[in-house]
């Protein structure tokens, strides 16, 4: 009897963890191309603003996602130029 409780302990455990586990989030930048990268980081921008997803993020953590992005901009341009 006290092996059954254990193991219904050790199920509900189990269970308890499947549940709170938080879902796979889609990654918010995927860029193939140098178009792609245009795409996502203009949905990234609209996304900051009031009303988007990320328009509870601290204002220096949107700052710091606008130079990054704008550090990548210059990255891909370099990147596309030296593929011709």
């Amino acid at each position: 009897m006290q092996r059954f409780a254990y193991l219904l302990g050790a199920a509900l455990l189990l269970q308890a963890g499947l549940a709170c586990a938080a879902p796979e989030q889609e990654k918010p930048l995927v860029a193939n191309t140098f178009e792609a990268f245009k795409r996502d980081s203009a949905r990234i921008h609209q996304q900051l603003q009031p009303g988007g997803q990320y328009e509870h993020s601290s204002d220096a953590d949107k700052e710091r996602v606008e130079a990054r992005l704008k550090t990548c901009i210059g990255c891909s341009k370099c990147i596309r130029h030296r593929r011709r």
